[in-house]
């Protein structure tokens, strides 16, 4: 690690918006996977990137999170859905 980078987390002022990007291989099963998790929040998404071979696609869902733990936990629901590749 670069000595010189702060090590420190960085300052978040909750509640704020927040975006992930959720990718998957299937976008109707990505696009469900975000109704389900989402389900009951005030969201936006939108559809982001396609990899270069088509195999995978992305959407961008963006809403309020109202503290640290409230994104972590849609984090986790997200990233461990069963239709979900992977979330950034």
């Amino acid at each position: 690690m670069d000595p010189e980078l702060p090590t420190r987390k960085p300052v978040i002022d909750y509640p704020c918006t927040w975006a992930y990007t959720v990718i998957g291989a299937d976008a109707a099963a990505v696009c469900a996977a975000i109704a389900e998790v989402f389900d009951r929040r005030d969201y936006a998404a939108a559809p982001s990137r396609t990899s270069r071979t088509g195999k995978y696609c992305s959407y961008t869902v963006e809403l309020t999170v109202v503290d640290e733990a409230d994104r972590d936990a849609l984090f986790v629901a997200i990233n461990t859905h069963e239709d979900v590749v992977m979330v950034i």
